[in-house]
């Protein structure tokens, strides 16, 4: 029986998803609750815009590895409990979904995290390494352009399905209908999670992001 190590597995993930290092950094280095600052979201880019350039960058690469490095281990896992290869593939999906939950809602932080973005980014880059490239030059230019990040992060979150939608018509790739679902329920979580940031950018009103200096 797998059913007791797998869901142990999906336990642990959503347990280190919860790890939120732009909380633990605002409190152990600046002594604050980086919740009450700034947007409010506890993220990377509020992080770079309250803790400044070096930690904002720090918390952006370990939200990042915080959702590649488990599924790195997910076909070590699989061989051990002799999980089919269909099974391994869908574990992949269901523990990057337990990581980003874990970030979006820490048990260590009062379910109050992230967005899931970064961590996201991380697991998809174990996935569909193209697609995550693709990704991310689609955030890279609407950051450049406009200089939200929030519309960057939706960009890129609805850009994965499109790019793989269009890969599969082109034959490059075979379309698992699986990895598209998945991909367009975490555009969706990730839309609606950025509600408030699509009410300030219809107002008028959100913020943009700068590197020259901290903002406050």
């Amino acid at each position: 029986m797998i059913f007791f190590p797998v869901s142990a597995a999906i336990l642990i993930s959503y347990l280190w998803g919860s790890l939120s290092w732009s909380i633990m950094a605002g409190k152990l280095i600046r002594g604050i609750d980086i919740r009450e600052e700034g947007s409010g979201n506890a993220g990377a880019t509020n992080a770079l815009r309250v803790l400044g350039k070096g930690i904002g960058l720090t918390v952006l690469l370990m939200d990042f590895l915080k959702g590649m490095i488990p599924l790195l281990f997910v076909p070590f896992f699989a061989s051990s409990v002799k999980m089919a290869d269909q099974g391994e593939t869908y574990l992949s999906l269901v523990l990057l979904l337990s990581i980003m939950t874990g970030h979006m809602f820490p048990l260590w932080f009062g379910f109050r995290g992230g967005k899931g973005v970064a961590c996201g980014a991380g697991g998809i880059t174990v996935l569909f390494p193209v697609g995550a490239l693709f990704c991310l030059g689609v955030f890279l230019l609407v950051t450049l352009v406009t200089k939200f990040v929030s519309l960057a992060s939706l960009s890129a979150a609805w850009a994965l399905p499109f790019f793989y939608s269009v890969l599969g018509a082109l034959d490059v790739i075979t379309v698992n209908p699986v990895y598209l679902s998945f991909y367009i329920v975490v555009a969706i979580i990730i839309t609606l999670l950025h509600y408030k940031n699509i009410k300030r950018l219809l107002q008028g009103s959100e913020n943009r992001i700068s590197l020259k200096r901290r903002e406050r």
